[in-house]
């Protein structure tokens, strides 16, 4: 068994991307096509095939992910409490935050991927609205924060912008919408709409709605408090789902949902980072911000 291999694979299915991973990796894409293929020779089974966005897992390759997660889990579980226990490295906690949908897109993917490097740092993340967001790095409960409006209601809160996070509308396979290969953003928001979040002016998806309204109304069939939950009731076809992309791309891919394409009309949202000004960071908190700074142009 070459736990490198696995740990690679493992990496790769995450971003479903061969070059995505080698860029965070800092290796040449054919050196990790090259172990990615010599796994594949270890155990005699085709993981993935490519596709022309990444690579799609075969069967086996979906197989084989689930048996190696709990063993790389267990492993990093060991590495932390040996070292700990002989003496070395100690562990760290530092608590992040973001609004509801980054918190279950983004910020998980930011802080897997800064663990693999910084593997002696906790990360504990907190979730919630832009209010709670801000009180909790005024009290110190939070060093850094991603949020979604550069406005705050304090003037000790410093924000700098970061990406732009592309948003998606989806249906059921099935739907008659998603037969047209372009829907006009008419026809969008003729349809009812199944959000993220609350009906509140901070809402960041209804902000975005009445940027784009051009006359319509738009109709919310429902808010839920989780992705999952948007996801259930554009199932049973409660209306179209308006979601962050990567948190439906794995269904888009298994073709459970078709992805819209709207014309004339780029669905996104602006995010931006948070944390005090007059409050120095901690040097792990440092270390966080570096990293997702030198992120901010990284997609997945």
């Amino acid at each position: 068994m070459n736990l490198n291999r696995i740990r690679l694979f493992s990496i790769v299915a995450s971003y479903s991307s061969v070059t995505k991973a080698s860029q965070v990796l800092h290796v040449s894409q054919s050196s990790l096509s090259h172990q990615l293929s010599l796994l594949q020779k270890d155990y005699g089974v085709t993981l993935y095939k490519t596709t022309g966005h990444g690579i799609e897992l075969t069967a086996e390759g979906r197989q084989f992910l689930a048996g190696i997660e709990p063993l790389l889990e267990g492993l990093e579980r060991f590495e932390r409490e040996f070292r700990r226990r002989s003496g070395g490295e100690e562990l760290e906690s530092l608590s992040i935050a973001g609004t509801y949908g980054l918190s279950a897109s983004l910020l998980p993917s930011l802080a897997a991927d800064f663990q693999k490097t910084h593997s002696h740092v906790q990360i504990s993340l907190r979730t919630g609205n832009q209010s709670a967001i801000e009180q909790f790095v005024l009290e110190g409960k939070v060093e850094i924060a991603v949020i979604t409006s550069p406005r705050t209601r304090s003037a000790a809160l410093a924000t700098e912008p970061y990406r732009e996070e592309p948003f998606a509308a989806f249906v059921p396979i099935h739907h008659p919408l998603a037969r047209k290969r372009t829907v006009t953003v008419s026809e969008l928001l003729r349809e009812p709409l199944v959000l993220r979040g609350s009906p509140t002016p901070e809402n960041t998806i209804e902000r975005m709605l009445r940027e784009m309204e051009k006359g319509y109304r738009p109709k919310v069939a429902a808010f839920y408090d989780s992705a999952d939950a948007v996801k259930v009731a554009v199932r049973k076809n409660t209306g179209v789902g308006l979601l962050y992309k990567d948190t439906i791309m794995h269904e888009a891919r298994k073709r459970e949902f078709k992805i819209l394409k709207i014309e004339d009309l780029k669905l996104s949202l602006n995010t931006f980072i948070m944390y005090h000004k007059d409050r120095p960071l901690s040097a792990k908190a440092k270390l966080f911000l570096d990293f997702v700074r030198r992120r901010k142009h990284t997609h997945r």
